[in-house]
């Protein structure tokens, strides 16, 4: 989401700053109206972006795959050590 939390965050870069600035794709207005929608519909899951929506979608064929996935791929994120 598209928001200035990364700035605050300690031991952030400036290039990781750039790189989520550049990855974050959903508006904080646009992530307010999908989960308003979600309560309204009394849903037990709100997945909003695409990202979370593919990884609830691999979760569900591919359990263990979708973890083991996860944990080898956030330490190649930038920043992720």
């Amino acid at each position: 989401m598209k928001t200035n939390i990364v700035e605050s965050g300690r031991h952030v870069s400036k290039a990781q700053v750039q790189e989520f600035a550049r990855r974050a794709r959903t508006e904080p207005a646009e992530a307010a109206r999908v989960i308003l929608n979600a309560v309204e519909k009394d849903k037990q899951h709100v997945f909003v972006g695409t990202d979370a929506k593919a990884l609830a979608a691999a979760k569900r064929v591919a359990p263990a795959s979708t973890l083991a996935f996860v944990a080898w791929a956030m330490p190649r994120l930038p920043g992720g050590e």
